[in-house]
């Protein structure tokens, strides 16, 4: 295959992934064979919306060498692995599609479906837990794919990786993997049976504006099902997933009504002043942390921008359903606190614009 047509590939399938919601934002990685000694893959952090052949970067699978000052989605050990041990793979999928990551933080070795889905077949093996980009990540997920005739491996507590013959097969698999962790999920969580697909988000961003330090932050109010199920367990919200981690931080604090909610309108979603004020204070007391649950109110999601807030928003609901799938079978087990801080302090370097708090 020419490089150019791989990167026309790239670019193709960097839309599909938003326009089918298997990925928000740059949360995820694709990449595309030329031949045996070369393959293109995303770059780091950039828009899939406005991706250009430039941010599609030629990798030597030999050194993972490549040319340029831009540099390539730190999973290229992952992508080079899957090629090396998969001769006839040629397109390559990392996504963090929200059951399969709910399914991820599971603490299981394998899940069993209640019937065979293609390119998937009738279970899935879970890769070892390991730190994003690291070697150990891709030797996991490289042990785990020469045990399985699937085409796709869940990564604990992070995502799935799919891989197919093209590029129809490795977005076939993608598909019909969140098809098949979402039956799974429903048909053991009574919670995500029941809660997961409602959702409800309020902009309420206005009744901030008027707070001269907050007029140009949007803020959103999350009501989904299972957030508001989550928010009645009474409990912070600790990472379960690693995209969570790195965008929101360890946990979101839990606050009970007497603290800041006293005069909350439910009707007409509204705070006055006085609740905003001491919301905004928590938050200052929860230096960098761009969420909060609202006890019988919600999840507050403030970013820089609405893409930013409405990012926080999806990974709250994502990380509750999280929280409920590893609920399933034993008692749930975050990411491990130095981790956690570690992927928080990666984010704020390398991706974010700036800090909310």
């Amino acid at each position: 295959m020419e490089s150019s047509t791989a990167k026309s590939m790239i670019i193709r399938a960097g839309k599909e992934l938003l326009t089918s919601e298997l990925i928000v934002r740059t949360w995820g990685n694709v990449s595309c064979r030329i031949n045996d000694e070369k393959f293109v893959i995303t770059a780091s952090g950039k828009d899939y919306e406005t991706l250009t052949n430039e941010e599609v970067i030629e990798v030597d699978i030999k050194d993972l060498s490549y040319t340029g000052d831009i540099q390539p989605s730190i999973e290229i050990m992952l992508h080079r692995a899957i090629y090396q041990i998969k001769h006839d793979v040629n397109f390559i999928i990392h996504t963090h599609q929200q059951y399969a990551s709910a399914v991820a933080a599971m603490f299981q070795k394998s899940i069993t479906f209640d019937k065979t889905y293609e390119g998937v077949g009738s279970s899935v093996l879970l890769s070892e837990y390991a730190f994003p980009g690291s070697c150990e990540l891709s030797e996991n997920v490289a042990d785990a794919i020469k045990k399985t005739s699937s085409g796709c491996v869940i990564m604990k507590n992070h995502g799935a990786v799919c891989y197919g013959k093209t590029y129809e097969e490795a977005f076939k698999i993608a598909y019909n993997l969140e098809q098949a962790c979402k039956q799974y999920l429903d048909k053991y969580s009574d919670v995500i049976r029941n809660k997961s697909n409602i959702k409800e988000e309020i902009d309420v961003s206005t009744m901030f504006s008027d707070i001269d330090d907050w007029k140009d932050f949007s803020v959103l109010l999350n009501r989904d099902d299972i957030v508001m199920e989550y928010i009645s367990t009474a409990q912070k919200l600790p990472a379960y997933i690693i995209d969570f981690a790195m965008m929101i931080g360890a946990n979101v604090p839990y606050i009970d009504s007497s603290l800041a909610l006293d005069n909350f309108c439910t009707e007409k979603s509204q705070f006055d002043h006085d609740s905003k004020m001491k919301i905004i204070n928590i938050l200052h007391d929860h230096a960098d942390v761009p969420a909060l649950l609202l006890k019988d109110v919600g999840a507050i999601c403030i970013g820089v921008n609405s893409s930013d807030a409405k990012a926080v928003s999806i990974l709250i609901h994502k990380n509750c359903l999280a929280y409920y799938a590893a609920n399933i079978f034993e008692k749930p087990i975050s990411l491990n606190l130095a981790d956690m801080l570690l992927l928080r302090n990666t984010y704020l370097d390398k991706y974010s614009k700036l800090k909310y708090v």
